[in-house]
């Protein structure tokens, strides 16, 4: 299953990190940033880190962290899917 959430800006430099979850366990999961259209061009939007965690009400949260290295202000979704 995919997904897209959120609409972002973030300037050069800025960074961001998002949980997201469903409540239980889905899986492995994959989330990249995907630039908009009206968006300016040439950003390298780099992931710093993802993974998982699970609470002690056992509810599977996910996580990435996303850096815009520029050289503009780049406007963005997160994007993801399952593995399979």
């Amino acid at each position: 299953m995919s997904w897209n959430t959120f609409h972002i800006s973030l300037t050069p430099g800025a960074s961001i990190e998002w949980w997201y979850g469903w409540g239980d366990d889905h899986g492995a999961q994959i989330a990249q940033p995907r630039e908009f259209t009206g968006s300016t061009r040439n950003n390298k939007l780099k992931i710093n880190y993802d993974g998982l965690f699970r609470d002690t009400s056992n509810a599977v949260w996910y996580f990435v962290s996303i850096t815009n290295n520029g050289p503009n202000t780049a406007t963005f979704e997160l994007v993801g899917g399952g593995l399979t």
